[in-house]
Formats: structure tokens, sequence, C-alpha cells
């Protein structure tokens, strides 16, 4: 991780070029991680969720977004190409119980994010020793939905291939609120948009006998390899 920055719309962590890279399950291509960002609602998380998507009607405290570039591509190439970027979205939600048992990697990273709350504030992680891998705790990456649509801010680009993990990242409330009591930033999401016609796909994990062939997901997370064997099931 190098840069975490308060641009005014979200909370954005800048990568160093070529150290994540993220193929297969189903991409069309190599992708290269740029940056990851985040979405919220307002510090009432029961009636202001914050999610970009919607699980059956369903939205998330938050979600944060992995944004990657077609390997050998610029962002101008990118957003004119409609698979030019592979934008990974995990779901984050409220942990049970207390956070008594709550990972130091959030604790460690929200600390940061405390450090930059006014538009223009940036501060370095080079003191931070985590990965993107850390902050997705043990979210199962077998589970997922695929479909191709836009960017979620200006000028909304349709040029993303989207994989929306099904579990999310869980952490405690406290940590959760030191993103929507930042001065300015509340409710930093798009609505949900009508599907429009697109295909939404996902994993299926049970009865493989009429799926299509698998393929194999790697995500390469600051050189650290993860795999695994998914099955695709169109849903309508």
């Amino acid at each position: 991780m190098k840069l975490l920055i308060n641009n005014g719309h979200t909370v954005k962590c800048k990568l160093e070029a070529g150290v994540v890279e993220v193929s297969g399950g189903g991409l069309p291509d190599e992708y290269s991680t740029i940056q990851f960002h985040f979405h919220w609602g307002r510090e009432d998380l029961k009636h202001f969720p914050g999610s970009e998507h919607s699980i059956d009607g369903h939205r998330y405290p938050m979600e944060m977004h992995i944004v990657s570039l077609k390997k050998g591509y610029n962002a101008t190439q990118a957003k004119a190409d409609p698979e030019g970027l592979a934008v990974l979205g995990f779901f984050i939600d409220v942990m049970e119980g207390d956070a008594t048992g709550m990972p130091e990697v959030w604790k460690n990273f929200s600390d940061f994010v405390s450090e930059i709350p006014n538009k223009g504030d940036n501060t370095s992680l080079s003191a931070l020793n985590i990965s993107i891998h850390d902050l997705l705790l043990d979210v199962d990456l077998t589970k997922y939905y695929r479909y191709n649509g836009s960017l979620t801010t200006p000028g909304c680009y349709e040029a993303v291939v989207w994989t929306v993990f099904q579990q999310p990242i869980r952490i405690s409330e406290d940590l959760i609120k030191k993103f929507s009591k930042m001065p300015g930033l509340n409710n930093v999401f798009r609505p949900v948009q009508p599907l429009n016609g697109r295909h939404v796909y996902t994993t299926v994990t049970e009865d493989h006998s009429s799926s299509p062939p698998s393929c194999l997901f790697s995500l390469l997370l600051v050189l650290l390899s993860l795999f695994a064997t998914l099955w695709m099931n169109q849903i309508q």
C-alpha cells in the first residue's frame, strides 16, 4: 500500500503499479490493480445503509471496491473498452457480538482513516505492514456475482467487469462509524440502478451436474496467489 487519500468523495488507497494483479475466475483478461476505495452511508447503520449493490433488496453498511485496469492500458484506454476495468466488490457488515476478537488489521487501517478528515488530506501507509488480502479477512472468494456494467462515479463509463462477493467482511461498528463520521462525507454511494437487460451470473456450490465447465480464479494480492475452482450458473 502506498497513499491513503480523502478526495472529497471517498477514502481511496493508491497502490504501487504492478504490485497487485487480478486474473482468472471467468475474467476476460489479466488486470493490474491501481487503487481501492469505500462507499458508506450515514452514522445510523440501520436506516442508512451505504453499499452500492444490494442482494434481494438488502444493502450493507459499507462496500469496498478494488479497481484494476486491463494490463497494458492506461485509464483512458480502459474506459473506452467494455471490459477495460475489473472491479472487485466486497460488502462490509457489522460483526456479531463485541469487538474483543476484532483483527488488528482493521483497527490499524481505520487509525489511518482518522488522520485524513478533510478533503485533500492524505497520509502515507508505508508504516502499515498489511496487504489487501489481510483486509478481506475470511471472505470466501469462491462465491460471487458477475456482470458487465459501469463505473459508479462520473462519468459512469460502461467499461467494468464486476465481481461482487457474496460473503461480507465483518468488522466492529465503531470502525465503520470512523468512516461515516468524517466531515462532509456521508451517503457516499450511487443508488441501486436497474439491470437494463444485463445478465448476472453467480457461482454455485451444490448441484454441479448441469453447470458449465469450471474456471480458475486467481487473485494476485501483493504477490499472494489465491486459487479457487468455481462453477458458473446464469441467473436472470
